[in-house]
């Protein structure tokens, strides 16, 4: 089902990805077993794939082998999508990262609440203090790049001298 076919065969050689033909994708990630990209006109997220962790983010636990629009990221400009072993992230255009799917191991940055079949903001990483400039998703982890603004001296703590990037993993 990750192919996006509407089957679970497997393909031997490219085939397009009929049900987005009509689209003009800007970015793709794929997972362990669930894919997504995101089409620029309209600009919409779609997934599909291996469900059952809620990785897909569409609001359930099943697999779609056909691509579905994820649509509470309909208003939202998604600049860049990481898929992991059964989890996904999106960082999006307003500073904001979401995250959904598996969490056992704390993957999702929002303290291994449990598994989420929806994209959920991840507030430690949405302040104004810092900006995220890089993400990705491992099997059952996730890294983030942040860079610190910068403050004035008498806010400034070490770690934020200089607005220097700081590796956060999950």
């Amino acid at each position: 089902g990750q192919l996006g076919h509407g089957d679970v065969l497997s393909r031997h050689t490219p085939t397009p990805v009929a049900a987005l033909r009509q689209y003009t994708i800007s970015q793709l990630s794929c997972g362990y077993r669930h894919s997504m990209v995101v089409s620029s006109e309209p600009m919409m997220t779609w997934a599909w794939g291996w469900g059952q962790h809620g990785q897909l983010g569409l609001g359930h636990w099943h697999d779609e082998l056909l691509p579905q629009p994820l649509h509470s990221l309909a208003e939202v400009e998604v600049r860049k999508l990481c898929l992991g072993g059964r989890h996904s992230l999106a960082l999006c255009g307003d500073g904001r990262v979401y995250t959904w799917g598996r969490d056992e191991d704390g993957q999702l940055g929002l303290g291994a609440q449990g598994a989420r079949c929806v994209p959920t903001a991840v507030d430690p990483l949405t302040t104004k203090s810092s900006s995220l400039l890089a993400a990705s998703c491992g099997w059952a982890h996730t890294a983030c790049l942040l860079r610190a603004h910068l403050r004035t001296s008498s806010e400034m703590s070490p770690p934020d001298a200089g607005g220097s990037p700081a590796l956060w993993t999950q």
